[in-house]
């Protein structure tokens, strides 16, 4: 894609300096022959003109034939170079790839003595640590001579010991039922142990029981305490709850007594009203039966009726009194 811009710029610029120079050399010719031309015919000119544009096409396909020969002649070298190049990559990878070969075969190189030195080294130890293993055996295995001079007499003392036992043949045999009891002795003392750590254990489970056993009677005493002190409490209220029953239900009777009387009360009073109303009405007819407010309402509004009637009747008294007291007193004057 670069390189085919590339050509496009350099054909571009070759046309344009052609062009200029033409365009030049045109130029240079119209000053020429401009004197010439007003003297010439129009066919005259435009014959002119037509050889001008035939040597200009001449000039033109001929520096194009220049322009592509010299094209191909660069792209030759181009490519030729281009394949210089790719060698020379080919070559720099391959040189590049023997020199990291061959630091990678000096690194192995170089890591595998470090290895076989750190080896030797360890060897090395490995060696002084068994020189002195076996000079630390062979002073050991002086020392078990040493002592097996030293409790040779032991041995005798065995055998002799065997010789008088009846189930024991030699000292082998003595040091043998001293292993067997021994180990006896071991596992009874084991066996006696874990007896001992189980009656341990069970001491600590009883005691532990025995504690829990005494925390959950002392709470239970706590609650038959307090059910108690509840039992009490329930019997003071039912006790206080009896009696105001008992006053509840005194209380309800003599409500309900009242209640009977108010309600025999408005039915007198009611039949009160009823026949004053026929009497002050004939022709009323009777009522349906009311509830108990609107039996209230009516009586109350009877009662408030006659009140108002006696204020009215007061107060006509009260006037005719005042009138027969200013007559009176005007006779005595007189």
């Amino acid at each position: 894609m670069t390189m085919a811009v590339n050509n496009r710029a350099i054909t571009d610029e070759y046309f344009r300096c052609i062009y200029e120079k033409d365009l030049h050399t045109q130029t240079q010719l119209t000053k020429t022959t401009a004197r010439v031309r007003d003297h010439l015919t129009n066919e005259t000119k435009l014959m002119a003109k037509r050889r001008e544009m035939q040597q200009l096409d001449n000039a033109l396909k001929g520096q194009k034939e220049e322009y592509f020969m010299k094209m191909q002649a660069l792209e030759h070298r181009r490519n030729d170079l281009i394949e210089k190049e790719r060698n020379f990559k080919i070559s720099i990878l391959k040189f590049d790839y023997f020199l990291k070969d061959n630091e990678v075969k000096r690194k192995r190189a170089l890591e595998k003595a470090i290895s076989e030195r750190e080896i030797q080294a360890t060897m090395a130890k490995e060696i002084l640590a068994y020189v002195e293993l076996v000079e630390k055996y062979v002073e050991y295995g002086k020392t078990l001579r040493s002592n097996i001079d030293k409790y040779s007499h032991y041995n005798e003392y065995l055998d002799d010991v065997a010789k008088i036992s009846v189930d024991l043949t030699n000292a082998r045999s003595v040091f043998a039922r001293y292993n067997t009891l021994l180990a006896v002795y071991g596992e009874m003392f084991d066996e006696e142990q874990a007896n001992q750590d189980t009656i341990e254990k069970c001491r600590l489970q009883l005691a532990k029981f025995r504690e829990e056993k005494q925390t959950e009677l002392l709470e239970c005493s706590n609650r038959l305490a307090k059910l108690h002190t509840r039992l009490e409490f329930v019997k003071d209220k039912s006790l206080y709850w009896g009696s105001v029953w008992s006053r509840l239900q005194s209380t309800s009777s003599m409500k309900t007594l009242e209640l009977g009387t108010l309600k025999m009360t408005m039915f007198n009073l009611m039949e009160l009203v009823s026949e004053h109303s026929k009497l002050l009405d004939p022709t009323e007819e009777p009522e349906v039966e009311l509830s108990t407010l609107e039996q209230l309402a009516r009586i109350e509004t009877f009662v408030l009726d006659r009140m108002e009637i006696a204020e009215a009747f007061k107060r006509a008294q009260h006037a005719a009194s005042e009138t027969d007291q200013s007559g009176e007193s005007f006779q005595c004057g007189q």
